[in-house]
C-alpha cells in the first residue's frame, strides 16, 4: 500500500513537470538540501510532515522504487530506450533530497 503511494507520488510529481520547474528555481537558489534541513529537527517536521526517523526509514523504500521507475520510464514520462544513468548535473542527488522535495511539495498542495 505505502509503495503504490510513493509511486503515484512520484508519477504525479514527474508527470506534472514540477521538478524541473520549481527544483531549478528554488533549490539551486537557496541551496536546500536534506543535510542541512536534518541539522534542525524541527525542520524536518515541519516541511514534511514527518519526524525525522520515519523520513530516514522512508528513504531506502524511496530509492528502490525511484530505481525501479527510472530503469522503465523517463523523467518526461516516456518509455525509457536506453538504461538509466543519474545525471552528473543533476538538481536532485540523492535519495533524501529528492524525497524531502516530493513529501514538502505535497504537503504544500502544489
Amino acid at each position: 500500500m505505502l509503495s503504490m503511494r510513493l509511486e503515484a507520488i512520484l508519477t504525479l510529481s514527474l508527470s506534472k513537470g514540477i521538478m524541473q520547474t520549481i527544483l531549478s528555481e528554488v533549490l539551486m537558489k537557496n541551496r536546500l538540501t536534506y543535510t542541512d534541513t536534518a541539522k534542525q529537527l524541527h525542520r524536518v517536521l515541519a516541511m514534511t510532515g514527518l519526524k525525522s526517523e520515519k523520513f530516514t526509514a522512508l528513504v531506502q523504500h524511496c530509492e528502490t522504487l525511484w530505481q525501479r521507475r527510472m530503469q522503465r520510464i523517463t523523467l518526461e514520462n516516456t518509455p525509457r530506450n536506453r538504461a538509466y544513468k543519474p545525471r552528473k548535473n543533476s538538481v536532485l542527488e540523492t535519495t533524501e533530497n529528492r524525497l524531502l522535495f516530493v513529501l514538502s511539495s505535497m504537503k504544500l498542495n502544489l
